[in-house]
């Protein structure tokens, strides 16, 4: 797997995280679990 490969795995669109958010927030995750994830 070339570099850019590996980076595509990782790198999304706003939209795409907006959904991702959207199904997290909907399975019941809270805001602040996900603001701890993302720190760490």
């Amino acid at each position: 797997m070339n570099p850019r490969e590996k980076l595509e795995e990782f790198i999304v669109t706003a939209d795409q995280m907006q959904a991702i958010e959207r199904r997290m927030f909907a399975a019941g995750l809270p805001v602040a679990a996900l603001m701890e994830k993302l720190q760490g």
